[in-house]
């Protein structure tokens, strides 16, 4: 329990996997925590003192959640539950970010507008309102090209297209992935895909991993693995950090976290998409404190509050985040989960599927079987570790 959290109320959006070490974390500190998930059945909910059961894009029921509540301060790790958040802190005088910033974080059309006015590098883009924009546009940019839904996260109907009559195929699973309907399309960038976990604090960027990205088989663009810290010259690692501050001056991020996608080359850095929240699958609450030695969320709840905590790291080491793949087909039995939870350096492990489910086709990140989370001493370590885990996991199937 941290004394100068004792006793405070804050409201969490969302109470899912990703979200439930936060409460878990929260109620640690001694925080009296109120909860919101689109279902009752959220991991996260029987851990909060008060859950209610609303949709994260909800804007006016958790406003009026947490005017009853009395809440002093809001978070979320989902970016869906992000201009909620702010438009809640908003009404109520709470700290986080402006409406503005949270608009132009989690809606791509925005964000790639805002970027281009900031002076930074990106993709040739081309907002959709329909297949015959989405054509058109296709014939600016010039294919291959990528088609994503501006409002959604982790993947979904993101796609790869080579030419027009694929274009057509994907275009109706990027628009029922999409909120408001409206997709875009962008330059297919080249490089090294990569990512950047960085607190902001009073409008300076503080980095706490970059990593380099393995990426899914076309069409489909989700993470296989991230690997801390990417193998970067000293040269792009000086260019990812100015990157990183360019990033948080032009979109006037004060305090915070935040997750940006980039696309590094010998010569540039290119930003795929910001996020003002933490990478998700347990990296920012499991992967990096065990990395750097630093409790990111026990900075950020400070934060919420307006506290301060200094930011120290006090370790440095590499860590990995790999995810599990699965051939197709109804899984008939899993053994050797717990034999692999023993193995050192395993900092999280999980398998979300069971006996008698079907594995179909993967197509986003949030349709990925499960994961491992591992540090180590050295990258060879790293993929020891992975190697002994994959070999205790079996799968068999119908």
């Amino acid at each position: 329990m941290t004394r100068e959290l004792s006793g405070k109320r804050i409201l969490i959006l969302g109470a899912g996997a990703w979200q439930a070490p936060y409460i878990q974390k929260a109620k640690k500190l001694g925080l009296r925590v109120f909860a919101t998930d689109w279902e009752d059945s959220a991991p996260g909910a029987p851990v909060a003192d008060v859950f209610r059961r609303i949709d994260l894009r909800d804007k006016e029921r958790s406003l009026a959640f947490a005017s009853e509540s009395r809440v002093e301060a809001i978070f979320t790790s989902a970016d869906i539950g992000v201009p909620t958040a702010a438009f809640v802190a908003g009404k109520l005088g709470l700290r986080y970010h402006s409406q503005e910033v949270a608009l132009a974080a989690t809606n791509k059309r925005v964000m790639r507008d805002k970027a281009k006015a900031s002076g930074l590098s990106g993709p040739r883009y081309f907002p959709c309102r329909s297949l015959a924009d989405a054509l058109a546009g296709s014939r600016e940019i010039g294919f291959p090209l990528i088609m994503k839904p501006v409002d959604n996260c982790s993947s979904r109907g993101v796609s790869v297209v080579e030419d027009a009559r694929h274009l057509k195929n994907y275009y109706r699973e990027c628009e029922r992935a999409s909120f408001s309907g409206e997709i875009i399309i962008e330059e297919l960038m080249q490089g090294t895909e990569g990512s950047i976990e960085a607190l902001v604090e009073d409008g300076k960027a503080v980095l706490l991993g970059v990593c380099d990205k393995q990426k899914s088989p076309l069409p489909y663009r989700y993470d296989l693995q991230l690997n801390y810290p990417g193998s970067y010259s000293n040269q792009q690692f000086v260019a990812i950090n100015e990157f990183a501050q360019r990033l948080v001056d032009g979109f006037e991020i004060k305090n915070g976290i935040i997750h940006v996608e980039i696309m590094i080359t010998a010569n540039s850095v290119r930003l795929i998409e910001l996020a003002v929240r933490g990478c998700g699958s347990n990296v920012i609450t499991h992967l990096i404190p065990a990395m750097t030695g630093f409790d990111v969320m026990e900075y950020l709840f400070l934060r919420a509050f307006g506290m301060r905590k200094d930011i120290t790291f006090t370790e440095d080491r590499p860590g990995l985040l790999r995810f599990i793949m699965l051939k197709p087909g109804k899984i008939k039995a899993i053994t050797g989960v717990a034999a692999a939870w023993k193995t050192k350096g395993v900092l999280d492990l999980k398998i979300e599927r069971e006996a008698g489910d079907i594995i179909a086709e993967v197509k986003d990140g949030r349709s990925r079987p499960g994961y491992m989370l591992l540090v180590a001493n050295s990258k060879e370590q790293l993929e020891a570790i992975a190697k002994s885990v994959e070999e205790r996991l079996a799968v068999s199937y119908c």
